[in-house]
Order: C-alpha cells, then sequence, then structure tokens
C-alpha cells in the first residue's frame, strides 16, 4: 500500500459557546493512492482554564499560534484514528487541564500553518485487525480483567475495574517503535490501571477513607480481606509514576522510582520491550488479584 497524503485548509475559529472551551476547526482532503478524495473535518478545542495556563490568545489579531499548536493535536488523532481505521468524517478533541502538562510542548514559532502543511501518513507493516489477532498478551489482560470483574460483581453487584474510554484497552494491542508511540501508549496504560472503582469499596469497608487514591483505597480492601502482599498495588502505583513522564516529565523522582521498580533503563532506548515489560507486569497484578479473590470467594 501507498502513503496517504492529506492537506489542509485555513482553520476556522469557534469560539465559546454554551461551554467555556476556545477552538478550531481543521477541514482536510485525504488523497489515497487510488485516485480517490475524501474531505473531513477536526474540532480541536482547549478548556477556558487551560488556555490561561498555557497563554493561548485566540483573539489577537494576526497572531495565529493558538492555532498552530491546537492544530497538533489534530494531526496527532487523525493520524491515530486513521491506522486504527476509525478515522470519521468529523472527530473531536477537547483539550483539559488534567490530561495536558502545565506548560505547552509545542512552540509555535518552529509550526507551519495549516494551510501550508502537508501530512504523510506511511503504510504500516500490519494492519490493526492482524496486531489484535496476533497479540495473546493484550487479549490476556482484557479477559482476566473481564473475570475479576465478574466475580467481583456477583459479590458486591459493581464491577471493580472501570473503564473510561474503550479505545485505552485497543491501545494495548498496539506496538511502541517511537517514543511517541510510546507516550500514547503509557497514557493508556496508566489510565486503566488506576480506573478502580474506590467508591464501592470505600461501601464495603469499615474504615472507609474517601481521601485515599484508587489504589491505595484497593490495597486497604485487600488488607481487609487478609490480603496483606503489595505487590498489586505497587506495580499499579508505578505504573502511574511511569506515566507522569509523558507527555513531559511532570515529577522526575517519580518517573526514575517507577522504572528502577520494573527493573527498566531510563531514559527509554527500547520502547518496544519496555511497552511489553509493563504490559506483562499489569498483567501480573491482574492474575495475583483473581487469585486473592478466587481464594477469597471461593471461585
Amino acid at each position: 500500500m501507498d502513503s496517504v497524503k492529506i492537506n489542509f485548509k485555513k482553520a476556522f475559529f469557534l469560539p465559546p459557546a454554551s461551554k467555556l472551551q476556545f477552538g478550531y476547526l481543521f477541514s482536510y482532503d485525504i488523497s489515497f493512492p487510488d485516485g480517490r478524495m475524501e474531505s473531513k473535518s477536526i474540532a480541536v478545542y482547549a478548556s477556558d482554564i487551560l488556555t490561561m495556563i498555557w497563554g493561548l490568545d485566540f483573539y489577537k489579531i494576526g497572531d495565529r499560534s493558538a492555532e498552530k499548536i491546537l492544530f497538533q493535536y489534530a494531526k496527532k488523532k487523525i493520524v491515530e484514528k486513521f491506522k486504527e481505521g476509525t478515522l470519521n468524517d468529523s472527530e473531536e478533541v477537547v483539550l483539559i487541564t488534567s490530561q495536558n502538562p502545565p506548560n505547552s510542548p509545542y512552540n509555535p514559532s518552529s509550526l507551519s500553518l495549516p494551510e501550508e502543511d502537508e501530512l504523510i501518513i506511511e503504510p504500516e507493516s500490519k494492519t490493526l485487525n492482524e496486531e489484535i489477532k496476533d497479540n495473546k498478551l493484550a487479549a490476556a489482560i482484557i479477559e482476566k480483567r473481564d473475570i475479576i470483574n465478574a466475580i467481583f460483581k456477583a459479590k458486591h453487584s459493581e464491577k471493580l475495574l472501570l473503564l473510561d474510554q474503550e479505545r485505552n484497552l485497543l491501545d494495548f494491542f498496539k506496538t511502541a517503535k517511537t517514543e511517541e508511540e510510546y507516550s500514547h501508549r503509557i497514557a493508556s496504560l496508566g489510565q486503566v490501571s488506576r480506573s478502580i472503582n474506590a467508591d464501592v469499596l470505600n461501601k464495603i469497608l469499615i474504615d472507609p477513607d474517601p481521601k485515599l487514591g484508587s489504589i491505595a483505597v484497593l490495597r486497604k480492601f485487600l488488607e481487609s480481606i487478609g490480603k496483606t502482599d503489595t505487590s498489586i498495588s505497587d506495580i499499579l502505583k508505578n505504573i502511574g509514576y511511569i506515566r507522569k513522564g509523558y507527555p513531559i516529565h511532570l515529577d522526575i523522582k517519580d518517573v526514575l522510582e517507577g522504572y528502577k521498580y520494573f527493573g527498566l533503563k531510563y531514559p527509554v532506548v527500547d520502547f518496544e520491550n519496555t511497552w511489553t515489560t509493563l504490559l506483562n507486569q499489569y498483567l501480573f497484578a491482574l492474575n495475583q488479584l483473581y487469585e486473592n479473590f478466587a481464594e477469597v470467594y471461593s471461585v
């Protein structure tokens, strides 16, 4: 398969409406090797708080810095969804403070304007469907999560392991050959690994502590059922530490501690093997959690 070419048009400013967020609509044409062309668009918004923190000015005449910065997120999303085979005619990205660094990771002076840019997407050596079919590790993770949730729900009427976005699990099936791919994968693993139903655990605990984070609550719950080994919570906690390193190093001390815990080198050079190691560690934690529940709940 030959490469696909994407050309962008001048962006259209989207002023805040009911929600206090500023954005741009980026329209573009995709040219396929067989001569076909498709027109699509993607809207990228920044919350009002993120806009202030990053110092974005959407109203300054002649200054298109904010447009250039949001354009980078548009391109990332387009490439990601195109390779997945899930790119729709219209897409939307909303940038909020909790999912982004305190400073913009881009310098607008070094960025091109949308209408001056051309995006080339090279063909993958494997399609996503082929990667999913071949990836037994990711399949094992999803299966074990389902089993744990089934056991826990039968006892407590709610799932233990939550999922904010299905696409986070989809990342488990993908490789991480570059730093950018690795950054995306780690973000998904960090999100999934800490998405634990702390509310139901606090309802079960005799002495709940609503101030504790989800992983700490899980640890406290396991101790309450006689499982004092901290390996499960330690693995989840250190995955979270590593997550802090992307997209930029927010807390280098924790990042270093996370890599050290798993016996991994930092800075990362072999992104693919590091990603596989972390997935295996997450699966190990899930297996330990299953064994604990199987014993306590007599499965």
